[in-house]
């Protein structure tokens, strides 16, 4: 309970924040290496804004030479790619940046399931850029710039 800093570890983990507004942080030397990436499920993300007391997603530290400024998507979708199934939504994570050229799942070393959350909000973002951009514009997601 309370406001809590959850941290994706090495290897695949559950995460639980209960309530609160929490930050879940992933961590550069805790990923998985390409083509078997670490894949972590967080339980109980909360996706209304941080001052609702909505959760938020810290990935500074594992994207590496990401450009963000001032809520802008910037070059994200080149190191995030979303999908959504049966009511959860997977983050496939290139720490490198290595979807420049669009998503390739042999380029992911971190994964990240958000179980019962629909990050394109059932289907209005059909993009990669567009789940970013609103992210960013509920502070829901940190990066270096963001």
């Amino acid at each position: 309970a309370g406001n809590d800093i959850l941290v994706g570890g090495a290897g695949n983990d559950v995460l639980r924040g209960d309530a609160g507004a929490d930050v879940f942080r992933w961590e550069l030397a805790d990923r998985g290496a390409v083509g078997t990436p670490a894949s972590d499920i967080v339980t109980d993300f909360n996706n209304a804004t941080p001052a609702a007391g909505g959760d938020v997603l810290d990935l500074r530290d594992l994207l590496q030479g990401e450009a963000s400024v001032s809520g802008n998507a910037g070059n994200l979708a080149n190191y995030l790619h979303f999908t959504v199934s049966g009511g959860n939504t997977t983050i496939q994570i290139s720490s490198s940046g290595a979807y420049s050229g669009g998503f390739n799942a042999g380029a992911t070393d971190q994964s990240i399931t958000l179980q019962g959350v629909d990050l394109t909000s059932a289907g209005a973002f059909n993009t990669d850029q567009q789940i970013i951009q609103d992210l960013l514009s509920k502070s829901k997601l940190i990066v270096d710039g963001s």
